[in-house]
């Protein structure tokens, strides 16, 4: 593995910047580009009408590194609704929610986003909060609301508080004249949560990032580390396939993960000043993020041995053992086609 000085670590952050801003825009976005087309068009009619369509909420659900977040920053940053007038306009008030979480502390934070900062009161009720998210949303023009890592809300709620946020997300769905569109985005308990409630879980069009299948997404895949790599002038050679086989497993079968993994076995290329991307490399990257031993590296255990091996989503000590795979959450639902 590459010794990387401070000056090669940042004349290669440099080179590979074009690489990291690179989006990949697959089928996952399309279609929930067309969910998101549906729904700012129901509240557009709903405006003139005063009548809220009950279609006015938008689910997105994928494990970790399924690239949620990524992919809806691309969306906001590109649909045309949704751009800024002036910098007094928000049209869509995006927060990230950070556990732990209450339906009180969500309308604070929300109130954050908005532009609007207070310390937050103990004494003061939830639904004065929510009055007050309503107001600053209808001061700013707002049309909607997105609420990233949208499971934290319900992760440690009580039954109580869980049908009060699902209530309020409810509320903003109806206001007459101005109903707003609601985005949540999370992992896959957050459809469980919704479901709780079935007047608020049937206001939600579904978009799921289901896991990717090794022997038919990898073939998505080599495309775009071929263009990935094109960008800082690096190539890869006749076993792309087989990395990029050994990349979506070692990723935990997800698409945004795997990405990142690509990038950082480019990077590796980057640092030895090579000009072919090589399957060494995926493994000197590998071990710098799980500082596995060689036993474990996805990309050093011959073929079809790795397939055995479980990705490692902690540091590990060097020696250990390989562990048998375990299904991730979700796998019985992995894709068939790529992406």
């Amino acid at each position: 593995m590459k010794t990387v000085t401070w000056d090669l670590a940042l004349s290669t952050a440099l080179r590979m910047a074009p690489l990291r801003e690179h989006y990949v825009e697959t089928r996952r976005h399309t279609d929930v580009a067309s969910q998101l087309n549906i729904l700012l068009a129901n509240r557009e009619m709903a405006k003139s009408q005063f009548k809220p369509d009950r279609k006015m909420g938008l689910l997105v659900v994928g494990e970790t590194g399924a690239g949620k977040t990524t992919l809806l920053k691309r969306l906001v940053k590109d649909h045309p609704y949704l751009q800024p007038r002036d910098e007094l306009h928000v049209p869509l008030v995006c927060l990230r929610i950070t556990a732990p979480v209450t339906n009180k502390s969500l309308a604070h934070q929300t109130l954050g986003a908005l532009g609007f900062e207070t310390d937050f009161e103990h004494t003061i009720a939830a639904h004065k909060y929510w009055g007050w998210v309503r107001h600053h949303a209808q001061q700013r023009d707002a049309y909607g609301f997105l609420f990233d890592e949208g499971q934290d809300l319900f992760l440690k709620a009580s039954d109580l508080h869980a049908r009060e946020a699902l209530s309020m997300i409810k509320g903003l769905m109806e206001i007459p004249g101005r109903p707003y569109v609601v985005i949540l985005a999370g992992g896959p308990d957050l459809e469980k949560f919704l479901e709780k409630d079935p007047m608020v879980s049937e206001r939600f069009l579904r978009a799921v990032l289901n896991p990717l299948s090794v022997d038919h997404a990898f073939q998505a895949l080599v495309p775009e580390m071929h263009k990935l790599a094109k960008l800082v002038a690096v190539s890869f050679g006749k076993d792309c396939d087989e990395i990029a086989k050994r990349t979506i497993h070692a990723s935990f079968n997800q698409f945004g993960r795997s990405l990142e993994l690509v990038a950082d076995g480019i990077q590796e290329a980057v640092y030895a000043g090579a000009r072919r991307v090589t399957m060494e490399m995926f493994a000197d990257a590998y071990h710098r993020h799980t500082n596995c031993g060689k036993a474990r590296n996805i990309f050093v255990v011959p073929d079809p041995q790795w397939r055995d091996l479980s990705p490692i989503k902690v540091t590990k000590t060097s020696g250990e053992a390989p562990a048998a795979a375990t299904p991730s959450p979700g796998a019985e639902r992995r894709e068939d086609s790529p992406w």
